[in-house]
């Protein structure tokens, strides 16, 4: 079924600007060893992926997007963060694409609206082969869904929670997110900022563009004494 045209609201969340370390590759998957089979293209069922912020829901949510448009099938991204500049009815006909990716779906548990739009939107995917892929912070039966039905779908769905990286694995996306960007980030000095600096994903992407800016206003190898200097540790 060829895809309908969609509305100037629709193509407005299809023109993001993608974050370009939000690619399957990058994503570290030492503590979810299941994962790269269930994301693998084209996917085979829908998926329910769930876990606490900054656990990497919204990377692999990006790079499923992105993983269906290079393969020229019609997919797009609904950020649920931004659900009060948008309307249910965003929803509508979307069952004629290949994947649908809705992020942070907590958000509109509760909504009469929202709830009854995903329900009957799932049905209609169930009929057209779209794929849906939903994240939010919790397993659906801790997300607060009112209609029945709706939470049934949801389970329905293959649920997988996503582990947090361990030190080793935080090490590790230091160091590759530092080389994307022509950044030498040796394992000592990662290892030291891990133990000196928060160590939530925010956190340590926060820290690393910083450090990226101090060397480049600096001219500057990063060096632990660099870092203690400028970063005050």
């Amino acid at each position: 079924m060829k895809p309908a045209p969609l509305p100037a609201y629709q193509q407005q969340l299809l023109n993001f600007d993608q974050e370009k370390d939000f690619q399957l590759e990058h994503f570290i998957f030492s503590n979810n060893p299941l994962l790269p089979d269930l994301l693998r293209y084209p996917l085979s069922q829908n998926l329910y992926l769930y876990g606490d912020r900054a656990y990497g829901k919204t990377h692999l949510l990006h790079a499923l997007y992105q993983q269906y448009l290079q393969q020229q099938k019609q997919a797009i991204f609904i950020p649920l963060a931004k659900q009060n500049h948008i309307s249910a009815e965003i929803l509508h006909n979307l069952h004629t694409f290949a994947l649908v990716c809705v992020d942070d779906l907590h958000r509109i548990a509760g909504q009469g609206d929202w709830e009854k739009a995903f329900y009957h939107l799932y049905n209609l995917c169930a009929q057209s082969g779209c794929k849906l892929v939903f994240t939010a912070n919790g397993h659906p039966d801790d997300l607060g869904i009112t209609l029945a039905d709706l939470h049934s779908r949801l389970k329905g769905c293959v649920n997988y929670s996503i582990q947090p990286l361990d030190d080793e694995g935080k090490i590790n996306f230091l160091m590759a997110r530092a080389q994307r960007r022509s950044l030498h980030l040796s394992y000592p000095v990662a290892r030291f900022l891990i133990s000196r600096i928060p160590r939530s994903m925010i956190d340590l992407v926060n820290v690393l563009e910083q450090l990226e800016l101090l060397t480049l206003r600096y001219q500057n190898m990063l060096t632990i004494p660099f870092i203690k200097k400028h970063l005050h540790l």
